[in-house]
C-alpha cells in the first residue's frame, strides 16, 4: 500500500469512494442522505482542497488503483483560544475490499505528519456515533471526545 498525494486525476475515484461512505452512513442515519447532485458538490470541495496551501488530501493506492482517501484542512481556532489552529479531518474512506489492512491507519498518519509539517499540534473529527466501525477505530488511533455535538429536529 503506498500513500501519496491526490492529484486531480484521482478525483472520480474518490468520488466513488466518497458515495459509498455516504450510503454507509445513510444507513446508520438518514440525515447523512446525499442529495442526487451531491457528488458535484462534493467533487468541486475535493478539487478545492487538492488545490489548498491549507488543505490536504492523500489516497491509499494499490497496484496502482486508489482504495482509500482522507481529507483535511487547517482551521482557525476562535480568537479567544490560545490555541490558534487545528486541522480538521473531514472525511476517510477505505474501499470495503481494502479494510482492515492498515490503510486507513496509514492515511491518518500521512495527515499528522502533515500537521507537523505545517506547525499544528492539534488535530480534531467528527465521527457519527452510530458508526461501529469508525468510533472504535479512531479510539484506536489516540482521538478522544472533548466535545459532544448534538442536533435536534425543529
Amino acid at each position: 500500500m503506498k500513500i501519496r498525494q491526490a492529484t486531480h486525476s484521482d478525483v472520480p475515484r474518490v468520488i466513488e469512494l466518497w458515495k459509498e461512505m455516504m450510503d454507509l452512513h445513510r444507513a446508520l442515519d438518514p440525515v447523512f442522505t446525499r442529495r442526487e447532485d451531491g457528488h458535484v458538490a462534493f467533487g468541486a470541495f475535493l478539487r478545492d482542497n487538492i488545490e489548498s496551501d491549507e488543505a490536504a488530501v492523500f489516497v491509499a493506492e494499490d497496484g496502482g488503483q486508489v482504495m482509500g482517501y482522507i481529507m483535511s484542512r487547517i482551521q482557525q481556532s476562535p480568537p479567544v483560544l490560545v490555541r490558534e489552529r487545528s486541522v480538521d479531518i473531514f472525511d476517510i474512506s477505505v474501499d470495503a475490499t481494502c479494510r482492515r489492512q492498515g490503510a486507513g491507519r496509514q492515511l491518518v498518519e500521512a495527515i499528522r505528519e502533515w500537521a507537523r509539517s505545517q506547525g499544528v499540534d492539534r488535530i480534531e473529527l467528527r465521527a457519527a456515533t452510530a458508526n461501529a466501525i469508525s468510533v472504535p477505530f479512531w479510539r484506536e488511533m489516540g482521538f478522544r471526545e472533548y466535545l459532544l455535538v448534538m442536533a435536534r429536529e425543529v
